[in-house]
């Protein structure tokens, strides 16, 4: 073989290898949008999702927040509101209350600085606040339904995405197993 035939021969296996990138990429395309078709919005689907399941995910999100600070400094990840707002999300789900204090421990600040976000998510119409009924000691933190509604558009879209990673995975592992298949 000439080392033009050879060139021309390699440049072949170029275009080659770069169209079955291009076409893979459309199938995974494909593939994802197949799967958010397939995903109901989030005013339809409330009624019918696992109320636990989201908790728990929710929960798990919080979790692997705080597990953060066992490898690198909490002070890094301080992200006050964001984890009051999903211990309110939780707590709504299973309906249970949550008091200012409790609020407060939730977010891992100081009180005066988890008060001055608190306020802030409250002046969001993100939270509101609701007085016991018979201890007056004792005032309640409680998820708005916008909040509510923003955090179950939020997991939802989590758990959408998670869907299209496995749509990518499956396709992945049939792609793989054909062309091991083949061989």
């Amino acid at each position: 073989m000439t080392i033009d035939a050879t060139l021309r021969a390699a440049e072949l296996r170029r275009m080659a290898a770069n169209l079955l990138r291009i076409a893979a990429e459309i199938e995974v395309t494909m593939a994802i949008n197949d799967t958010k078709k397939r995903a109901r919005p989030a005013h339809d689907s409330w009624n019918n999702l696992n109320r636990e399941r989201l908790a728990n995910a929710a929960l798990d999100h919080y979790r692997s927040r705080r597990k953060r600070a066992d490898h690198l400094p909490a002070e890094l990840f301080g992200e006050p509101a964001w984890d009051m707002l999903l211990d309110l999300f939780i707590a709504r789900i299973r309906n249970k209350n949550i008091s200012v204090t409790s609020a407060c421990i939730a977010s891992y600040v100081p009180n005066t600085t988890a008060l001055r976000w608190l306020n802030l998510l409250e002046q969001m119409n993100l939270v509101r606040r609701e007085q016991h009924e018979t201890d007056c000691r004792v005032t309640w933190v409680k998820l708005t339904d916008g909040g509510f509604k923003i955090f179950v558009e939020y997991f939802e879209d989590l758990a959408r995405r998670d869907e299209s990673f496995v749509a990518l995975d499956q396709y992945l592992f049939d792609q793989t197993s054909t062309m091991v298949s083949s061989k």
